[in-house]
């Protein structure tokens, strides 16, 4: 789940190079910054993360390559799947192993949402 905290602030010459510095270290983090312009030369700072890629990030699989579903998936259809076919074909129709599918079923689970991601 992605969430974001906004910076109100002062707009100068600096501010765009500094958004881009602070994106360099955001990568890092798994985070990123946007700078959006006001008229009154104001602006505000965006910065969104999502938490559990921050925090695959600092643990030892932070290199590894995580199956992200670009649109959720209803948990009620991946199980009419999983009944209609096999569980290792409804995993293989998602883009994932059969193991990840379940795993995101019981985050999903405890997590009380009613998609994977």
């Amino acid at each position: 789940m992605t969430e974001s905290i906004d910076f109100l602030v002062k707009i100068g010459r600096e501010t765009k190079d500094d958004v881009e510095r602070l994106n360099r270290l955001l990568q890092y983090l798994g985070g990123r910054a946007k700078l959006v312009d006001f008229e009154d030369k104001s602006g505000c700072i965006t910065i969104s993360y999502d938490e559990y890629d921050a925090k695959m990030i600092r643990t030892r699989r932070a290199g590894k390559y995580h199956v992200r579903l670009q649109d959720p998936v209803p948990v009620s259809k991946v199980k009419e799947m999983i009944k209609g076919t096999s569980a290792n074909d409804a995993a293989k129709a998602l883009g994932m192993s059969t193991p990840t599918m379940y795993r995101k079923l019981k985050k999903a689970r405890e997590e009380e949402k009613d998609y994977i991601q």
